[in-house]
């Protein structure tokens, strides 16, 4: 999940927050539509899911979230994001 940093304040009184930034799970997600050969789908439990291996060098997809939730992993080269926990779902 993308966390942002947010500091309020200053010196010597700085808070800081984490602020998580879930996938917002789109009804018509602009993710899906960016990306190719359904590297990005929705399942019927309206969870956005991101296939890693499909996903491959899919840049533009992390430019596709208008929320900013989608991020690019440069190490695997795929763009990732929250995934609601699925694999707990069964």
């Amino acid at each position: 999940m993308h966390v942002n940093l947010v500091k309020r304040g200053q010196h010597p009184k700085v808070k800081v927050a984490y602020v998580p930034k879930p996938c917002m799970q789109c009804e018509d997600p602009p993710c899906e539509k960016a990306a190719r050969g359904e590297a990005v789908y929705k399942r019927k439990d309206g969870i956005v899911i991101i296939n890693p291996e499909k996903s491959k060098g899919q840049k533009k997809t992390v430019k596709a979230c208008p929320y900013g939730c989608i991020y690019w992993n440069e190490e695997l080269c795929i763009p990732q994001k929250c995934t609601q926990c699925v694999h707990l779902l069964g």
